[in-house]
C-alpha cells in the first residue's frame, strides 16, 4: 500500500486528464489521470505541482485531487 498518495508535476494536459512527472521516481511519467474538479475554479497548468491519489490495488489507476 505504499505510494498511494504522491506529489508530482503536471507535464501535459488533455481535456479533463493530465500526465504527471514524478521527480522522485527518475522522472517517471504517469498514464493519463482524471482531474477531480469542484466547480470551475480548479484549473491546472503544465508545471503545477499536484497531489495524486492512487487506488491501493490497481495498476496505476489514480486521480489528481488538487494543487500543492
Amino acid at each position: 500500500m505504499k505510494d498511494i498518495i504522491r506529489v508530482g508535476t503536471v507535464s501535459s494536459i488533455s481535456g479533463s486528464t493530465a500526465r504527471i512527472t514524478y521527480d522522485d521516481r527518475e522522472n517517471a511519467v504517469s498514464s493519463e489521470l482524471p482531474i477531480v474538479q469542484r466547480g470551475d475554479v480548479f484549473q491546472l497548468m503544465v508545471g503545477d505541482q499536484v497531489l495524486v491519489v492512487y487506488l491501493p490495488n490497481s495498476k496505476g489507476e489514480g486521480f489528481i485531487i488538487g494543487k500543492v
